[in-house]
C-alpha cells in the first residue's frame, strides 16, 4: 500500500508539473507576442522623438525578428547541448535583461540593439520550451493539440498588446498636452539701452519688450509663470524725443528678444536622457 501510494502521489505531482510547464509556456508565448507586435505601434513615436524617416525606424521592427531569426538558424543545438530547462532559463535571462535596460537607455541604437537582444532571448528560449513540449507529449495528437493551444495564445497576445500600447500613448498625448499647458519653468531676460531713461521709462521699456515672449512663446503669461524682463540704461545718448524714441527703444527690444529666444531655441542641446531638442527634430 505505501508502495502504491508513493507511486500514486509521484504521478499526481508528475501531472502537476507537465500543466505547470504547459500554461507558463502558453503565458510566454503571449508575453513574447505582446512584445514583438507592440512594436509597431511605438514607431510612429520614433520618428517624432529622433526625428527618423519611416525607414531608420524600421528597424524598431527588424531588430526584434532579426534576433529571433538569428536564434532560429544558428542556436537550435543548445537545448540538446545545455538540457532543456538551462536554455529556457538562459532564454529568459536574456529577455528578461534586455528589458530592464530598455529603462535606461536613450539612444536610437542603444535601443535597437536591445531589441535586438531581446529577440535573440525569444528565440533560446523558444528552442527550449518548443524540445521540453515534444518530450512532455504523451502522442502526436496530444503535441498538435498543444501548440494549437500555444498559437491561440501567441495569437491573442499579438492583439493585446499594440492595444495596450496604443492606449498609453494616448494617455501620453493627453498628459503632455495636459503638462505642456502648465509652465514649468520661468524665463528672466534683461535688455539694454545707451540711452537715458528716467525709472518710469526704464519700467516701460521693460514692459514693451516683454511683448518679445509673447511672440517667441506659446503660450506666455499663463497664471504660473514667473517671467520678468529687467531694463538697464547707461544714460550715455540723451534722447531727443522722449515719447517717441522711447517706445521705438521697446519695440527694437521687444524684436531682439523674440530673436534671442527663437536663437536659444536652436542653439539648445538635449540634456541626456531628456526630451530631443528642437535641432533633433526638426533640423537637416
Amino acid at each position: 500500500m505505501a508502495a502504491g501510494g508513493t507511486m500514486i502521489a509521484n504521478d499526481s505531482t508528475r501531472e502537476h508539473d507537465l500543466r505547470l510547464i504547459r500554461w507558463l509556456t502558453c503565458l510566454m508565448f503571449f508575453t513574447f507576442a505582446m512584445t514583438t507586435d507592440a512594436v509597431g505601434s511605438v514607431i510612429p513615436q520614433i520618428i517624432d522623438e529622433f526625428a527618423l524617416s519611416l525607414k531608420a525606424a524600421g528597424s524598431f521592427q527588424y531588430a526584434t525578428m532579426a534576433g529571433i531569426a538569428a536564434g532560429a538558424l544558428f542556436l537550435g543545438f543548445l537545448a540538446d547541448r545545455l538540457g532543456r530547462k538551462r536554455t529556457i532559463i538562459l532564454g529568459l535571462a536574456l529577455y528578461g535583461a534586455s528589458s530592464v535596460l530598455f529603462a535606461f537607455g536613450s539612444a536610437f541604437g542603444t535601443f535597437v540593439a536591445l531589441l535586438a537582444a531581446a529577440g535573440l532571448g525569444i528565440s533560446i528560449f523558444k528552442i527550449g520550451a518548443l524540445a521540453l513540449i515534444g518530450d512532455i507529449s504523451a502522442s502526436t495528437t496530444s503535441h498538435t493539440r498543444f501548440m494549437n493551444t500555444v498559437e491561440g495564445f501567441f495569437a491573442v497576445g499579438a492583439i493585446v498588446g499594440p492595444a495596450i500600447v496604443a492606449t498609453l500613448i494616448a494617455m501620453g498625448v493627453r498628459r503632455a498636452a495636459t503638462h505642456s499647458a502648465r509652465p514649468t519653468s520661468a524665463i528672466d531676460p534683461e535688455v539694454a539701452t545707451d540711452a537715458a531713461l528716467s525709472k518710469a521709462q526704464a519700467k516701460e521699456f521693460a514692459i514693451i519688450a516683454q511683448d518679445g515672449l509673447a511672440r517667441a512663446i506659446y503660450p506666455a503669461h499663463t497664471t504660473l509663470d514667473g517671467d520678468t524682463v529687467f531694463a538697464a540704461a547707461t544714460g550715455r545718448r540723451p534722447l531727443a524725443d522722449a515719447i517717441n524714441e522711447a517706445t521705438e527703444l521697446g519695440a527694437v527690444a521687444a524684436n531682439t528678444l523674440a530673436r534671442a529666444v527663437a536663437r536659444g531655441v536652436f542653439e539648445a542641446k538635449a540634456l541626456p536622457g531628456g526630451p530631443p531638442s528642437w535641432r533633433d527634430r526638426h533640423a537637416r
